[in-house]
């Protein structure tokens, strides 16, 4: 889902105990962690839910053009492509925006390890595999399927 087009008829809303108060899409996988921030730090208002791919998650699939949309190439730079003008600049500004995360994790930490891989196919199949059981509906016209 675009960000612009984000509203909060797409948000789920949920008490400290994690039930739902306001919203009918299904809870991120994350809900207990954010929880436990919430109880930790009282000061922050909201937590939201992102994720990272990494070409691992990726290696020896089927992909669909519109639903991998960027990549950074080795000894060039980045690449986006989208259904649109306006959809190419968003996926490009996404790009940027992960890879500066990125920078900053080896910055803090240099040593810093990727996901090991049977974590980042957890996470992928659950949304996006045969079977997957988490999904939410996109812009893509993608349900939790490749």
């Amino acid at each position: 889902m675009a960000y612009e087009d984000l509203s909060a008829k797409d948000m789920v809303v949920v008490d400290v105990d994690g039930h739902i108060v306001d919203g009918s899409l299904n809870l991120s996988s994350d809900t207990k962690t954010h929880i436990e921030f919430f109880k930790a730090f009282g000061e922050i208002g909201a937590i939201p839910c992102t994720r990272n791919l990494t070409y691992r998650t990726f290696q020896n699939r089927s992909l669909n053009s519109l639903f991998v949309s960027r990549v950074l190439c080795r000894s060039h730079g980045p690449f986006a492509w989208g259904k649109d003008a306006a959809q190419v600049v968003y996926h490009a500004v996404v790009l940027e925006k992960v890879a500066k995360m990125a920078i900053c994790i080896c910055m803090i930490s240099p040593n810093a390890k990727p996901a090991p891989h049977h974590i980042l196919d957890k996470h992928f199949m659950r949304k996006h595999g045969a079977n997957a059981y988490y999904e939410q509906k996109n812009d893509y016209g993608m349900e939790g399927k490749l």
